[in-house]
């Protein structure tokens, strides 16, 4: 999963404009952009994401030299422990989660010199911690702007807003005497809080050596590189080509689904949870597939509760099928090691793509054509 300060990048992702005429922001992340590359910046962070009554909490630390950056994050999930790094040494970044129990580490890999790559993975409290600011700045434009504050104040709030009533936004406070951030909060479009990330002893501190932040691969890691021969990034873990795990397991109402009965039609599935930020963005593209293509099935299967992820459908609206995997037997068989993580499987029952994270709209549209479902 995709779970670390990162998340906040799919709210950018649909807050995205077009950069306008020079506007008092601009003075601001030029500022930001010229501190940063004379310093470096070190600071310990708290991350909260918000689950209905509840809330999954992280803590870690970071540090900011750019062009380089690195985040490290540990998170208690309802699925257990999650280690997560975020690592950039300004031409690369990687997005290493390590979800334990003895499963092999995630690794996504950006090439920052390609655009969509540039775009996909920015991070919201990184950047305006320096680290591709202008960037940041120029996909967010009009929607970016310095909200008005005390001139006693000791810090600066910076807004993002949505461009619609389906869109979120979210607010960050820099301190005025460093220009660092100290918070971000991010809100659905209903303005109920959905995230808050908070920063703790900021501090300044002598420059770390290059290999911090650069990427060692391990023998056993699967590595996904997000650019790489397809617009939909891809696991490289052999499921591909394969006959699909089979599995047997209820959905909300207690009836038992059978992958063979679903055999036949091209299938999606989808892993996520009520929890996970990056699952919950992807909802409303899920929803639009299962109701399309006569020739696709779509499935979604979760670990949490029955009444969890039945109070969530309901109230968002999505009426697709949902699968419960209580004992987790499907997320082991598929070799889950983090959500969402996305199945496309031909009516022979092989497994055609395996996708690993948000993916958008157009991106699993791409992945279905590529598997041959015809439109």
């Amino acid at each position: 999963m995709k779970f670390s300060s990162r998340f906040v990048v799919l709210i950018l992702l649909l807050l995205c404009a077009e950069t306008s005429s020079a506007r008092p922001i601009d003075a601001l992340i030029d500022q930001i952009s010229e501190i940063a590359t004379q310093r470096t910046v070190k600071f310990d962070f708290t991350q909260r994401v918000m689950n209905g009554d509840s809330e999954i909490v992280g803590t870690g630390r970071g540090v900011c030299q750019a062009p380089a950056a690195r985040m490290d994050i540990r998170v208690r999930t309802p699925n257990g422990e999650i280690e997560t790094t975020i690592v950039t040494d300004g031409e690369h970044l990687w997005h290493i989660v390590d979800a334990g129990d003895k499963t092999p580490r995630r690794v996504v890999v950006y090439d920052l010199s390609s655009p969509v790559d540039e775009e996909a993975s920015l991070d919201p409290f990184l950047a305006l911690g320096g680290i591709r600011t202008a960037a940041f700045a120029r996909l967010a434009g009009d929607r970016l702007a310095v909200a008005p504050t005390d001139a006693a104040s000791t810090s600066l709030r910076i807004q993002l807003t949505g461009g619609g009533s389906a869109e979120g936004s979210a607010h960050f406070e820099l301190d005025r005497s460093d220009l660092f951030p100290r918070s971000m909060h991010v809100f659905d479009s209903q303005g109920s809080v959905v995230a808050v990330v908070d920063a703790s002893n900021v501090r300044n501190g002598n420059p770390w050596a290059d290999s911090t932040f650069v990427y060692t691969r391990h023998e056993e890691d699967l590595v996904v590189r997000a650019g790489e021969q397809s617009s939909t990034p891809r696991l490289e873990s052999g499921l591909e080509g394969r006959q699909a795990p089979p599995f047997t397991l209820p959905d909300l109402s207690g009836a038992i689904v059978s992958l063979q009965s679903l055999r036949g039609k091209h299938l999606l599935i989808d892993f996520w949870a009520t929890w996970c930020p990056p699952c919950r963005m992807a909802m409303p593209h899920i929803q639009a597939l299962s109701q399309e293509n006569e020739r696709l099935a779509v499935v979604t299967i979760s670990t949490d509760p029955p009444d969890v992820a039945r109070r969530f459908l309901q109230t968002n609206g999505y009426t697709f099928p949902t699968l419960i995997d209580h004992d987790h037997s499907a997320s082991r068989a598929y070799g889950i090691t983090g959500i969402p993580t996305t199945f496309i499987i031909g009516p022979d029952g092989k497994v055609l793509r395996h996708l690993v994270g948000y993916h958008s709209e157009s991106q699993l549209r791409s992945a279905l054509r590529e598997a041959g479902l015809p439109e």
